[in-house]
């Protein structure tokens, strides 16, 4: 009991981690293209 629940929350906390580096990883390249070329 509770087995699909906690499934689904490791599920959205993954995905929201490979989502959040993902925006951080652009955030970062668009940083340090910003600063080699204008």
């Amino acid at each position: 009991m509770g087995a699909g629940c906690a499934m689904r929350r490791i599920g959205r906390l993954l995905s929201g981690a490979v989502v959040g580096v993902l925006v951080l990883a652009v955030y970062a390249m668009v940083l340090t293209r910003g600063t080699i070329l204008p």
